[in-house]
């Protein structure tokens, strides 16, 4: 894991414009999943998705500069439909959770725990310097299949991946504080 790639202009560009982002991937997806392990949904049921840092990772100094001395802790969620999925990071027993779009915090970006969000995001403006930053981030996001929040998720807004639910359907999915454990669908 390489934190020290700036991502250069671009993730300055994006995180300077967090709503215009945060309104295009809106109007690219509807749905954000979170993997997390099942050790970890009894928390989740009563605090909702709380913004964590990993204790090996540092951001790049643009997030520091705009999300402040709390940038390190970040919420990674996959925009549901995207080209790819992002790492996952955890071992063990895990259950997705899905968020509406109207549920995402307003302060996003690009995931920066691996190179990949920023250094397409790095591509694609060296490919086209005059694009517009909304545009790259949506298509860096939907390439790398992961983008960070850094505020937290309530608990009412989390739907679960649940026994009997269709997979592709996740306005269907019930809540996770109505959902005992043992319905979660887990892998």
């Amino acid at each position: 894991m390489n934190n020290n790639m700036s991502g250069g202009d671009i993730h300055e560009e994006i995180l300077a414009d967090m709503p215009s982002m945060w309104q295009a991937l809106g109007q690219r997806f509807y749905w954000f999943c979170h993997v997390t392990l099942l050790d970890s949904v009894g928390s989740i049921r009563k605090t909702g998705l709380v913004p964590k840092a990993d204790k090996d990772s540092t951001p790049p100094h643009v997030v520091r500069q705009y999300i402040g001395k709390t940038a390190s802790e970040r919420i990674c969620l996959s925009p549901f439909g995207a080209k790819s999925v992002g790492p996952p990071v955890q071992e063990g027993t895990k259950v997705c959770l899905a968020i509406a779009r109207e549920a995402l915090p307003a302060r996003l970006g690009l995931d920066w725990s691996f190179d990949g969000g920023l250094g397409i995001a790095s591509v694609l403006r060296h490919e086209a310097p005059a694009r517009d930053a909304t545009s790259i981030f949506v298509e860096a996001a939907d390439r790398w299949g992961s983008i960070v929040v850094y505020d937290p998720i309530p608990k009412e807004a989390i739907k679960a991946f649940a026994k009997g639910c269709a997979p592709h359907d996740l306005s269907r999915w019930p809540l996770l504080v109505d959902t005992m454990d043992e319905f979660l669908v887990t892998f």
